[in-house]
């Protein structure tokens, strides 16, 4: 029976010492790399730096973007509203006088004619 006890005494020894062996081997590992962090400080804190303005253009960039896709989509509205006023007048004039039609229709084409020459520039 004591010898029992012992055999389970001497194996919770190893464990132990094993444990406190590995313990110790990573307070090293921590007290190595607290150091290499401490000395490098400074690039950490420059590399902080760095990536934060890099991340402040991004969000620069991205409005611009967003700000840019807005406008386009208000000019798109207004020439589709342009577009669809100039053909409703169109056919409602096409029918009533035929000279009026065709002097809409002329300035529809110089509309368009403008529109895709110039109003890029």
């Amino acid at each position: 029976m004591y010898f029992f006890i012992a055999i389970i005494f001497i194996a919770e020894l190893i464990i132990t010492a094993t444990l406190l062996f590995f313990i110790n081997k990573a307070d090293k590992k921590v007290c190595e790399f607290s150091q290499k962090t401490i000395e490098s400080r400074d690039l950490i804190i420059n590399g902080i730096r760095d990536f934060r303005c890099v991340i402040i253009d991004a969000k620069e960039k991205i409005q611009q973007g967003i700000d840019y896709i807005i406008r386009k989509k208000e000019q798109y509205t207004i020439n589709v509203i342009k577009n669809v006023l100039m053909y409703v007048l169109l056919f409602s004039l096409k029918g009533r006088c035929k000279k009026a039609a065709s002097i809409c229709s002329m300035i529809a084409m110089a509309k368009d004619f403008y529109d895709k020459n110039y109003a890029n520039a």
